[in-house]
């Protein structure tokens, strides 16, 4: 027995010497003995395809082989071709089919084979992918193309590739039904209507006539091919045959159909068997687009056409076809408005068919010419194309038509403009400025004539012409100013300032508180000015207008030259006593100095800010040569001070100052020592110094007399003067003396909102005290009225009030800016003077709280006997009762007005009634009466106006003086005027002989004012003053004796406080005597005759 291993080694040998029949045997007997040893069917397999052992047969070795090796390629090949030979067809089979392809991938008995084997297991995937396998490589026979298209059809392959496949096997099948349809199908789906394409839908639609969509495809692609004629014999054929029942799917077969009727021109069989269709489905948007596109074809206008127009918009909104046959139709039925809505439409879907809109809309303007929305749309369709001229003849129409369109007009024009503002359309802005004139709006008008006028200069003549004509009619119309404003600046560009002059003084009538309005007319009359320096009626325009405005210099200068003007000589003297008035209320002492002297005929040098040297070439100065000016209203002025300007004055005058002069400015009255220390170098060296106020100053320079006190205060300090006697309100506060007292009390009423009556007798100093309180109240408005000065009549009194109220408001409030005010100049007041001057000071009132806080007005009416009825019948201001109820109106409601009146008698407020009327100021003034000096304040007044004069007086000389005129502070100094007047040489003390001597001369030859005195007292208070005249002094039951008729009783009594309140009786110890010793000596002497009372 042969062991496996020789066997095996054995079969190698032979194999290796290729005798591989023996080498078979051999492996043959090895499987024999081991039918399971796996790796010898492949060794067993491979000899026997060397031997040639193929067989049946041989058959299980290479199955068993190739199971165990699959990747061995001629096993694979071999059993693949045993099996292809055997026309095996089961799974098996199949996959031995496939691993052999995959070594022999072009085998195409094995792709067919596949191919056919999938195909009957419906595998088509499989199936299409052998036989696309075989059409790669040329193996297209009708077998593959109907077994693929086959597959394909049973895929529901319409791609390129499936296609072709069915095209290939309709030329090898042309009758196949399924194929027709598929390709035609596909070809729909595709939307193909080339030859190819028509020739597969004919052949389809054999096999299948009802089938809509390849009809339409049919008779589409005849349309193309502009085969009319079959085109509209194919949709016939159908439409007309009688299982045709129209449904939207319908729609595609219609439309062609209408199309092909079209292009025939056979209109009236397509229209009437759409309308037919319609009557049955009158909704349906496919025979409405129909029926109207055969309509449009035929530019149908009629009713029929027109209502399926409309119905079809409602589907086709945008259609631009269908608008522009609406539109021919709704003019054709003139039906206008709807025509020119579509045209709008028209415009809007396409913008580039303007020329063809108006060219519509001209046609209808020729056809319909006063058809005013014609004209409106034409109009705004020639501003689209900016044909403006045309645009605004148009609208002209338009107005002619319908003036009440105005406001649509407006709205369009200004639309228009809004979108072109880069443009400048002159003539669109001066025709919307036009329409705003038409409608009376002024103010609108005027914006868009500016806006011309600003483009360019073309339309300005007609502007000037057009608004002259307006103002023709009213031309101080206060609603009509701003277009005298316009006018004003349109002359003044063509330099035209006499028109301009004319325009702007209305502007500035009715608004005289703007600055700018102001300034534009100032800057004219500076212009008529130099084209005609004689034009004084314009310069002294101007000088009002730089007054208003603070210039007072500039309004001086031209007032100077108005001045000389015999027509205008009046009104120049009084606005320049203004001016000056402002300028000297607004300047700092120092520029008041510098005024006072320049005025005064001097040069002025400035040495330092508180030293003036002064010089002049007038005989009665220039010796004097340079004057020195020394400038102290910081402090009091004492003797320190006095010697510090006498040493200057040395310094200056090189130690020689006999014979000179200087000036010192003072804001208070100089001590005691100050004024001796003065008269001690005036009697030593010859050197005077005079002292001069700054309030004189000031005053000097408003009344222009600056030259005139200057030359007084001279005289009267270089003892050539008497400075007692003075007969005038005192408004120099070097002068004044007293009244400390009187003064704080009134500024305690004023800051308590107390309204003050001041009354005394004439000459005892009231309206000096007056002038004194003015300049206390530097933080408050006020306004000082003389009322024997003003006209009789409250309406100038009003305005007389507010002007003061406004001067005293520049000058204390020189940077704020003035509101504007009702009764201020040049025009007054324009309705009821009352009202305005109420409202004036409630509009000062509140800019003064907003700006300063605390600030009152007060108003000073100096003679208010003038203003009330009198008691001779004379009657008062005329209003005067309305004017005396507005001032405590105003007072008692708003809390910032305080009057005080100055006069003789309290009857204004003791008087219940005027007449008929009640007197609103009963009981509302707080009565004040002035009263004569006390000893102190009459010896200082007699001292220090003695002391500048070089005089003194011996203590019993001043106690007599006193005694003589009880402190009346005008008798006193007239008393003491005597006196002077008989001293010989001075310095010199006064002595009680030479008081004694002057009381007699005064008595006997200057008691004129004691006279005005006695025939002011009524007889009654004459009596009584006799009384006490005879007895020096008595009791009140002395006076008024019980035993008296009680008429004559309560007449004595009535009569007693007039004499207490006016000061010329006094009560000491119980006992009455006459105030003023001179006085009781002048009635003992003159008046004695009248001896009994009145018996009522």
């Amino acid at each position: 027995m042969i062991l496996p291993k020789f066997l095996s080694l054995g079969a190698s040998f032979y194999r290796l010497m290729k005798k591989y029949d023996k080498a078979a045997d051999l492996y043959e007997t090895l499987l024999k003995k081991d039918p399971n040893k796996r790796d010898l069917y492949p060794i067993i397999a491979d000899t026997y395809l060397k031997a040639n052992r193929a067989g049946a047969k041989f058959m299980p070795v290479f199955e068993r082989a190739l199971f165990l090796n699959p990747r061995h390629r001629e096993i694979a090949l071999l059993v693949a071709n045993f099996y292809l030979r055997k026309g095996a067809t089961d799974d098996k089979a199949i996959a031995i089919y496939e691993n052999a392809l995959k070594f022999e991938p072009t085998h195409t008995h094995l792709l067919r084979t596949l191919a056919t084997l999938y195909l009957k297991k419906r595998n088509h995937l499989k199936a299409i992918e052998m036989y696309e396998r075989l059409l790669k490589l040329g193996q297209a026979d009708a077998v593959v193309y109907k077994n693929l298209s086959k597959v394909y059809l049973h895929e529901q392959r319409t791609d390129p590739e499936a296609l072709e496949v069915y095209r290939k096997t309709l030329s090898l099948d042309p009758h196949n039904r399924t194929l027709n349809l598929t390709l035609s199908q596909a070809y729909l789906k595709d939307r193909r209507m080339d030859e190819e394409a028509l020739s597969v839908y004919e052949k389809a639609l054999e096999f299948a006539p009802e089938d809509i969509k390849l009809r339409e495809a049919l008779g589409q692609a005849y349309l193309q091919k502009g085969d009319f004629n079959k085109a509209r014999a194919t949709l016939v054929q159908w439409l007309t045959s009688p299982s045709f029942v129209y449904t939207p799917e319908s729609a595609g077969i219609l439309s062609l159909f209408i199309e092909a009727n079209l292009k025939l021109a056979t209109y009236n069989e397509v229209i009437l068997f759409l309308t037919r269709l319609l009557e049955i489905h009158p909704h349906d948007k496919s025979l409405l687009e129909g029926l109207s596109r055969v309509y449009q074809q035929v530019q149908c206008l009629d009713q029929n056409a027109l209502e399926i127009y409309e119905r079809t918009l409602k589907i086709k909104p945008t259609d631009l076809g269908l608008h522009n046959i609406l539109a021919k139709a709704y003019f054709q039925n003139e039906r206008l408005d709807d025509c020119m809505n579509e045209l709008k439409i028209i415009l809007q879907l396409d913008p580039a068919s303007l020329e063809e809109v108006l060219a519509n809309y001209k046609e209808i303007i020729t056809r319909f010419p006063d058809n005013l929305r014609a004209h409106s749309e034409i109009g705004a369709l020639y501003l689209r194309k900016k044909m403006v001229s045309e645009a605004l003849e148009s609208y002209r129409k338009c107005l002619a038509l319908s003036p009440q369109g105005i406001d649509d007009l407006l709205k369009e024009l200004q639309n228009f403009l809004a979108a072109h503002q880069d443009e400048a359309l002159l003539e669109v802005y001066w025709e919307v400025g036009n329409l705003y004139l038409k409608k009376g709006n002024l103010s609108n008008a005027l914006n868009y004539f500016k806006k011309v006028t600003e483009l360019g200069s073309e339309y300005t003549e007609r502007i000037l012409t057009t608004l002259e004509e307006l103002l023709k009619e009213r031309p101080e119309s206060p609603d009509l100013v701003n277009a005298h404003a316009f006018l004003t600046g349109l002359y003044f560009q063509k330099q035209a300032y006499r028109e301009a002059k004319d325009h702007m003084e209305i502007v500035y009538k009715y608004a005289p508180n703007y600055p700018e309005i102001a300034s534009r007319l100032c800057t004219i009359y500076e212009r008529l000015l130099n084209e005609n320096k004689d034009d004084q009626e314009s310069r002294f325009k101007l000088a009002v207008l730089y007054q208003k405005q603070g210039k007072l210099e500039e309004a001086i200068k031209n007032l100077q030259i108005t001045s000389r003007d015999p027509n205008l000589k009046q009104a120049s003297k009084k606005l320049l006593e203004q001016c000056l008035e402002e300028r000297a209320l607004g300047m700092t002492p120092f520029q008041l100095t510098m005024e006072f002297f320049k005025q005064s005929g001097f040069e002025v040098h400035r040495e330092s800010e508180v030293e003036l040297s002064i010089s002049s070439l007038l005989p009665r100065y220039g010796k004097l040569g340079d004057i020195l000016v020394q400038i102290l209203v910081t402090k009091p002025l004492h003797s320190s001070e006095i010697r510090e300007v006498f040493a200057k004055a040395m310094k200056k005058y090189q130690g020689n100052v006999e014979g000179k002069i200087a000036f010192v400015i003072v804001a208070t009255p100089p001590e005691s020592g100050a004024y001796h220390q003065i008269y001690t170098y005036k009697s030593e060296n010859g050197f005077t110094l005079i002292p001069l106020s700054d309030v004189l100053l000031k005053k000097s320079i408003i009344d222009s007399v600056c030259a005139q006190e200057l030359e007084k205060n001279i005289s009267l300090f270089t003892g050539q003067g008497d400075l007692y006697s003075n007969n005038s309100p005192i408004v120099d506060p070097l002068h004044f003396f007293g009244r400390e007292r009187v003064i704080d009390e009134l500024m305690d009423y004023i800051n308590n909102l107390q309204h003050v009556g001041l009354f005394g007798m004439r000459k005892i100093g009231k309206t000096s005290l007056i002038w004194q309180l003015k300049e206390r109240l530097s933080k408050h408005l006020v306004a000082y009225i003389d009322l024997q000065e003003v006209p009789k009549d409250c309406n100038f009194l009003y305005k007389k009030l507010i002007a003061e109220l406004v001067r005293d408001f520049k000058f204390k409030f020189p940077h704020a800016e003035l509101p504007e005010l009702e009764l201020t100049e040049p025009y007054g007041s324009r309705g009821d003077a009352k009202v305005d001057f109420s409202s004036d000071l409630l509009t000062l009132n509140d800019y003064l709280q907003e700006k300063y806080g605390h600030t009152k007005i007060v108003l000073l009416l100096d003679e208010i006997e003038r203003l009330i009825p009198g008691s001779l019948d004379e009657e008062g201001f005329v209003g005067f009762n309305e004017f005396l109820g507005a001032i405590r109106g105003i007072s008692q409601r708003y809390r910032f007005l305080v009057s005080i009146v100055v006069g003789v008698n309290p009857r204004i407020s003791r008087t219940d009634r005027w007449g008929s009327q009640d007197n609103p100021m009963f009981q509302f003034y707080k009565e004040v009466f002035l009263p004569f000096f006390n000893e102190k304040d009459c010896n200082r007044m007699i001292t220090n106006i003695g002391e500048q004069l070089g005089l003194t007086y011996s203590a019993e000389s001043l106690t007599r003086i006193y005694q003589e005129t009880g402190g009346h502070p005008f008798i006193t100094r007239q008393l003491c005027s005597l006196i002077l007047s008989r001293v010989s040489h001075r310095p010199s003390q006064i002595q009680v002989e030479q008081v004694e001597e002057a009381v007699s001369y005064y008595i006997e030859n200057r008691a004129d004012y004691l006279e005005s005195i006695w025939q002011r007292l009524s007889r009654t208070e004459q009596h009584l003053v006799i009384r006490l005249a005879k007895q020096s002094s008595c009791s009140l039951e002395e006076l008024i004796p019980d035993k008296l008729f009680p008429d004559r009783k309560r007449a004595l009594q009535k009569a007693m406080p007039s004499l207490r309140e006016n000061s010329l009786i006094k009560k000491s110890d119980g006992k009455y005597t006459l105030s003023m010793e001179l006085f009781r000596k002048w009635i003992l002497n003159t008046q004695l005759t009248l001896t009994s009372l009145p018996n009522s």
